[in-house]
């Protein structure tokens, strides 16, 4: 078993602006690994993100604020994460981007690949049996940067 070293902890996609394609092979089920949500900003947008781990290495599948959108590209990574899997998840990527009528294609940056609406996603979730994995991600409230931040009072004194 090879590992991978890059920068920002083998997280492939952050350590270019280019996602890296891994190799994980079986996802771990292990109370001490969570798939919890973060949130953050890239390029001051608003993201929702989880992060599913491997036996070799780990995907970020992201949900866009501002849109309510899913990648695509890296949800079905779950359903297909092996090399022997690759002409598998490029063959139903392909047939995805033709079912869904509503697809918006990014095709370099941080914001690469296939960005589908979020109940699109949560259809094809269910369809591939890997809901369970993403639910925190696609049932969390798209609330988070409605609210606004506190600021400090500027007193104007005269």
């Amino acid at each position: 078993m090879t590992t991978r070293s890059s920068k920002g902890g083998g997280r492939g996609k952050r350590s270019t602006n280019t996602p890296v394609r891994s190799s994980p092979r079986i996802v771990r089920r292990s109370s001490s690994y969570p798939n919890s949500v973060n949130r953050h900003f890239v390029n001051g947008i608003p993201i929702l993100e989880i992060t599913l781990r491997f036996d070799e290495d780990e995907y970020d599948v992201w949900r866009r604020q501002d849109t309510d959108e899913v990648n695509l590209h890296y949800l079905l990574r779950i359903k297909y994460p092996r090399d022997e899997d690759e002409q598998a998840w490029h063959d139903e990527l392909e047939r995805l981007k033709k079912e869904v009528s509503d697809v918006r294609i990014i095709e370099e940056g941080w914001f690469e690949g296939v960005w589908v609406p979020l109940e699109k996603a949560k259809d094809i979730a269910h369809r591939y049996n890997i809901y369970e994995h993403v639910a925190a991600l696609l049932d969390s409230e798209n609330s988070w940067f409605d609210t606004p931040k506190k600021q400090s009072a500027k007193v104007k004194v005269c």
